[in-house]
């Protein structure tokens, strides 16, 4: 049996400015099998970036208020980390 690689991928989250509260996460989570939470802070600005399998990368596109962008590995990420 050979083990099948997964794809991963990287996605920012950036919140509408209406964006008021988490419930709109908390319906997609329990979907998810497959994900890591990074919050880099420089200065005064703030990124969610979100590390998930290819095949899950969609369903963050349906939070309702955040927009989704693919964005490729960051540089902040250490090998023992992936």
């Amino acid at each position: 049996m050979g083990s099948k690689s997964i794809k991963t991928s990287w996605l920012e989250l950036r919140p509408y400015q209406s964006f008021q509260d988490d419930w709109h996460l908390k319906k997609i989570l329990p979907k998810v099998n497959d994900v890591a939470f990074f919050f880099y802070r420089k200065e005064d600005r703030t990124k969610i970036i979100i590390r998930t399998n290819d095949s899950e990368k969609s369903l963050f596109a349906k939070i309702n208020q955040i927009e989704a962008i693919e964005i490729p590995e960051p540089q902040f990420v250490f090998p023992h980390v992936k």
